[in-house]
Order: C-alpha cells, then structure tokens, then sequence
C-alpha cells in the first residue's frame, strides 16, 4: 500500500467530525466524502478485504434504503440521506480494508486521539468564553450564532464542532476508551483524560456523565494502566494532582446545579417527556409505514403531519432521540433486522477470534469493541445516525469483525 493512498485514509478519519461542504443539488459533499470516495479507489494497493456475513447484512441494509428511494420515497431529502448512508458504507469497507495493515493501526489510533483532544480543547474554550468562538466549523453557530442555552436555566452549553451539546458530549464519551491504549499513565495520558472528562461535564450531559464513569471504571478494572512512581516523577505530577484539584472546585458548581434540576428532566416538555413524545410518534409512523419506512431523513416532515402528542406546536424540525426507532421509522422494519444483525454477526465474530489474538491486536479490538457499545448505548438517548458518530460506530465494527 502506498504511503499517499494510506495518508488519504488517515485524513478521512480526522475530518470524520467535518459533515459540511458544498452542495451538488440535493447532496452536501463534504471533505469526508471525498476522502472516503478517493480512498475506496483500489489503484496500486493490495487488497485485504474478506467478506463476512456482517458485511452481507450491512450491503442488504445499505440496499434497503436504496430500494426504498426508488421505488416508495424518490423525494430530494431521501436522496441526500441514500448518498450519506453510501458513503458511511464506503467508509466501513475503506477501514476493513486498510486497518489490517498493522503500521496504520498505530495512526489510526493517535487520530482518534487527535480528534478527542481537539473537541475537547475547542469545548472547554467555549465553556471560558461563554459562547461559541466564531470558528467557521462550528456547526452551531449556522442556526445559534450565540450558542445552545440549557432549557433547564443552566446557562450556556458547550458544542465543540458538533450541532449540539448532546452530539459532542457522547462523541467524546464513545472515543474515550482509546486514549487507554496509549501504553502507560503518562503526562500526556492524564492531559488527555483530563480535557475529555472536563468537556464531557462543561457540556451538562446526565447521560453522558453515566457513559464516562461507566468506561473509566471498566477501563481500570480491565485495562490498568502501566505505571511507576519515583520521588522524580511525583515531581512532574504533583502540579497536575493540584490543577485537577482547582478545576474539581471551579466545576464542581455547575455540576451541582445540574444535578439539582434533575427533576425538571421528567416535566412537561422536558429532555426526558420530549423524548417520550418523540417515541409515540415514531411508533404511530412504524405502524402507518412498517416496511420500507418514510424515507431517509423524512421523520419530521411525517411526524409533524401526524403531530399525535403535540410536540411539533412547541418544538418544530425535531428528531427522535432513538437510533433504532429511526431506522425503522425511515427505513422500515426490515432495515431495523438486518441492521441488528450486522452487529449480531460483527460481535459474534469478536468473541469467537478474541483468545486467538496475540495481545496488541486483543486490545485494540477489546477498545473498539467497548466503543461500539457505548455509541449503542448513547444512541438510545441521541440522535447519531446519521451522524459522525455513526461513521466512527462502523469503524469500530469493521475493526472487530475483522
């Protein structure tokens, strides 16, 4: 494999986050498209693709949508949705395909690294200024010039690239195993612990903070960092230990607060009522459209025709916070089957190779594998698909059904 055709790959990966780019009708062709496009052109590589029936079920998936647009929903938003799924397709394939060579494996990982630290540095950033900071890929700002304000009181909440604090938050929490992959508790190590978990809590996410302790505690009963400590070293992290103690004290406010207006959570027309509402809506569509679905990316035109529970009077262009029940409100019943056993089949193959790995590739599976059920779990609370989040899910995928 060329070192320019691995380089076109490894850009794919750090412009995952970077959904926007210029409009060819009713399609947005994005950086990350091109890349994924560019990249998935065998020319002078040798090929390491080998099918499995994970593969099988995520081309009939894939094929579903196609199916569905041609014959039940060719409107242009439907399209737009077809052409975005493709490429996450291409993508998944692209990583098969290239992660096998090991000497980009190492690459791969420091640019999921790459992109934690940078959202994170970009969030805390916000978080000090109190608003977005004008940068031309925060997506935000198109929409919300002056940030997303909490509908709970709790002020300004912080965004990074992504369009809301929700989508950053569970980004950083669905990337965070893989700094544990760096070999020992480094300075670099903790830094990078440090600006995550900050970003993920300046970004008032309940859910969220669940994920994050969640991965830290498994990581540290599974995965214990590699560490020595010498009267030389308490040297360099004493200053660390009392950064993180001024930054416990300065936060700790804010977390107090949120935690404190919980209960707002459960009011009418609060996070968790709204994605209540959300829900009935989306099932009285399934059971209107149960096999090929509403089309890609219709849920809200459909569902505020329907408006069933009355939440689109209030809040206008919303989307079920459900992966699952949006895959099968948009692509039908049988899209949401073959989509679970994609990862039926991705995760069976996981376990049934693990023992037969030597330990540098059992750990990086072990991550990706952790990563992929995290973005499993935050996708019943957001909405990721499709998403960047989405993109990174598949990678995570391809990566253990290799």
């Amino acid at each position: 494999m060329s070192k320019q055709v691995g380089a076109l790959f490894i850009a794919s990966i750090l412009t995952v986050p970077f959904s926007g780019g210029w409009k060819v009708g009713p399609i947005t062709v994005s950086p990350f498209a091109i890349l994924v496009l560019l990249t998935s052109i065998p020319i002078g590589k040798k090929s390491y693709l080998k099918l499995a029936w994970s593969d099988l079920c995520l081309f009939l998936f894939f094929l579903w949508g196609v199916i569905s647009f041609i014959f039940i929903n060719n409107s242009p938003e439907v399209l737009r949705g077809v052409f975005g799924l493709g490429i996450y397709l291409l993508f998944y394939f692209n990583v098969k395909n290239y992660i096998c060579d090991r000497k980009l494996r190492k690459t791969f990982v420091l640019s999921l690294i790459s992109l934690i630290f940078f959202e994170s540095l970009l969030a805390l950033w916000q978080f000090i200024f109190g608003r977005p900071l004008g940068l031309p890929f925060e997506r935000i700002i198109k929409n919300n010039p002056y940030g997303w304000l909490a509908d709970d009181g709790t002020g300004f909440r912080v965004t990074g690239t992504m369009k809301g604090p929700n989508s950053l938050s569970s980004f950083l929490t669905i990337l965070l195993p893989f700094i544990f992959l760096l070999n020992r508790l480094t300075i670099v190590k903790i830094l990078l612990l440090f600006f995550a978990l900050a970003a993920i809590l300046v970004s008032f996410t309940r859910f969220s903070w669940l994920m994050a302790i969640l991965v830290m505690v498994i990581l540290f009963l599974f995965k214990k960092p590699k560490t020595s400590f010498s009267f030389g070293r308490i040297k360099v992290y004493l200053p660390l230990l009392l950064v993180f103690i001024l930054m416990s004290f300065i936060l700790f406010p804010y977390f107090i607060d949120k935690i404190s207006l919980t209960g707002l959570a459960f009011s009418p027309f609060g996070p968790l009522d709204t994605r209540f509402k959300l829900n009935q809506e989306a099932i009285n569509l399934i059971i209107q459209y149960p096999f090929f679905g509403v089309g890609l990316s219709r849920f809200s035109d459909f569902a505020t025709a329907g408006n069933i529970t009355g939440i689109f009077y209030s809040f206008p262009n919303l989307i079920v916070h459900n992966v699952p029940l949006l895959i099968a409100v948009e692509m039908g019943i049988p899209a949401l089957g073959l989509f679970i056993c994609f990862i039926f089949f991705s995760y069976r193959r996981y376990f049934f190779f693990r023992k037969k790995l030597d330990l540098n590739s059992r750990d990086f599976k072990d991550i990706a594998a952790l990563s992929g059920l995290i973005y499993l779990l935050e996708a019943n609370m957001v909405t990721l698909f499709p998403a960047p989040h989405f993109a990174l899910f598949l990678a995570f995928l391809a990566i253990i059904s290799l």
